[in-house]
């Protein structure tokens, strides 16, 4: 952000310009999609994710990386409620905060019995579902401005929580505000935690919030989307 690129990062770029950088299939893209393939094995071996089962993907920066995720992790909150349709009134209360490893494993048992593209239709039939209005992303006060950008577009709410002394989101305050949406049954699309914040350079107590998250899915059967906004040098 504050030097001139590195030689062989000009070259590189100017030589992937040849190719079609667009990895949406090997025969589109074959030189692109394989080098893909090599850091997100890392990113996987990294996080403690098995490479066979994990997936990763290259973005062109941040803002879009955080987009992309939030963009999953709200057509997540959705999945449940497209399982159910059909079978009477869905459980309202309890579908729109399930734990996200329980709605992906409800999903990859429904692909068994239904083609991929009508199970998808069905899922973003539900954008306005009234259980899933005004899903919150519940970020450090001290967030990138990217934060904010990214709930407007997603149609989100973004719900600010104060930091601590060391400029961290503060986990009791975080806490707080998950037990009151999680007994309103109020849908929390995820909390962002933050690896080296923009103005300070502090690291969020990332630990400390992946226990949170199982004391709320012990407490409440609810949970949520776990997303790390690696703001610099995030590898």
């Amino acid at each position: 952000m504050n030097s001139d690129p590195l030689l062989p990062a000009g070259l590189a770029y100017f030589a992937a310009m040849l190719y079609n950088p667009t990895n949406v299939t090997p025969e589109a893209s074959p030189v692109t999609t394989t080098l893909e393939h090599e850091p997100s094995d890392d990113f996987c071996g990294l996080f403690g994710f098995d490479p066979e089962q994990g997936w990763a993907h290259l973005t062109s920066g941040g803002h879009a990386a955080n987009d992309e995720a939030m963009w999953i992790a709200r057509n997540l909150r959705r999945v449940p409620f497209a399982l159910v349709e059909g079978s009477g009134a869905p459980d309202a209360v309890r579908l729109c905060n399930l734990p996200p490893r329980e709605i992906v494993a409800r999903l990859a048992q429904a692909l068994e019995h239904e083609p991929p593209d009508r199970l998808r239709a069905r899922i973003n039939a539900l954008h306005d579902h009234p259980a899933l209005t005004g899903g919150r992303i519940l970020v450090a006060s001290g967030r990138h401005y990217s934060w904010d950008k990214c709930a407007d577009l997603l149609g989100l709410v973004l719900e600010p929580v104060e930091m601590d002394a060391s400029m961290r989101i503060d986990v009791p305050a975080l806490c707080e505000c998950l037990f009151a949406h999680f007994a309103a049954a109020r849908p929390v699309v995820a909390v962002v935690a933050t690896a080296g914040s923009s103005g300070e350079g502090s690291v969020d107590e990332i630990h400390r919030i992946a226990a949170l998250r199982f004391e709320c899915e012990e407490r409440f059967g609810a949970s949520f989307f776990l997303h790390v906004d690696a703001a610099f040098g995030g590898y």
